[in-house]
Order: C-alpha cells, then structure tokens, then sequence
C-alpha cells in the first residue's frame, strides 16, 4: 500500500476538479484494494464525481512485437465514467537510457494506448494521429522546465488552486525508494517517471 490513505489522493482529484484542470493524469497504481475499505471508497467517489478527465495507469505482460497481455489494471470501483486508463510501461535500449516508447499497443485485436497518449487523447481527441511509425521519440530536454509541487502543499493550499486551471496536471512519485525511475539522455541521474511521462 502507498505511505498514505487513499482518502488523500480523492481530496488531491476533487481539488484539480475545482481547479478546472484540462485532464489529470494520475501516475499511481490502484491494482488492489487498500486495508482501509472506506479510504477505498473515498479515492472511488472522487473518481464518480470529477468532470475533469482523470487517466489511470495499467500494467502490461509480455509486450512483443506490438502485441500484450493484461497484466493489472485499476479496480473497477475506480473507472468512472471520466477515467481513462492507459500503460505505463517502459522500454529502455540496452544502454539503459529511454528514448522512445509506442503510443499504442493491440491487446485482444483492439489498440490500447500508453498512459502519456491517452493523456494526449483527453486533449486533442481520439482521433489524434501518431507517428505512422508506433514510436514516439523523446525530446532531449532539462526536466526542471516543468513546474513540480509537492503534494502536501497542494493539499494543504499552499499552491493556490488557479495553478492547475486548463492545465495537463499529472501527478506521481519522485521518492528513490518506490523505484520509479528512469535513465533518459543527457541528464546525469534517473529521473522520476512522472518526469518521463
């Protein structure tokens, strides 16, 4: 379970909702129910009740040659009817640094997409056109260009709400002990994988 009820991440969506974010993407896992059902039902109304597009990650198996099994996704008290759920594998070249990822995959005949297109889909629309290629190639950029705040000080009102208005607002972990991190070009250390999405 995550250091922290999922109480907290319902307050965190119900936030953006009244900060009239253009789309949430929220880069944590809900896979398993949590050992506190009413926090479960908390993070599970928020999701009921935003207007605002919230994109959920899924987990994929054994991803070849375009083609991918189902491997978690979230509970199913967590899909709204504004909540999109996309992959959030990564695949890095064998020097370890991640340059590109597919913005789709097709699972049981149908395209699913990554957790970064289905982001892109809730903004430009499904009809959206990727590379002809299924591969998108990442800019090499400095990642301290995209404003980051802590959770707490959003909960807590610190950052005022009229930040997040018509903005993409993705929200994840940057602790080194969760392990979600990668190695992209030109930065000397792995970054978070929010920063990467």
């Amino acid at each position: 379970s995550f250091p922290w009820p999922r109480g907290e991440h319902g307050k965190m969506i119900a936030l953006l909702d009244q900060s009239l974010a253009k789309v949430i993407g929220y880069d944590v896992a809900f896979f398993e129910p949590s050992s506190l059902i009413d926090q479960d039902q908390l993070l599970s109304t928020a999701l009921a009740d935003t207007s605002v597009p919230v994109v959920l990650p899924l987990e994929l198996n054994e991803v070849a040659v375009g083609n991918a099994q189902v491997q978690n996704l979230p509970l199913s008290n967590f899909l709204g009817k504004q909540v999109q759920t996309g992959f959030i594998n990564i695949q890095a070249d064998q020097d370890l640094l991640v340059r590109h990822f597919p913005p789709k995959l097709i699972f049981a005949g149908k395209y699913i997409p990554s957790f970064s297109a289905a982001i892109v889909n809730q903004v430009k629309g499904a009809a959206y056109q990727f590379p002809a290629d299924n591969s998108v190639y990442l800019p090499t950029q400095d990642i301290s260009k995209y404003q980051s705040f802590s959770f707490s000080d959003v909960i807590d009102g610190t950052v005022p709400q009229q930040m997040f208005k018509d903005k993409i607002v993705l929200v994840g972990s940057t602790a080194a002990t969760l392990h979600d991190e990668v190695f992209i070009p030109n930065q000397n250390d792995k970054i978070p994988g929010v920063f990467l999405h």
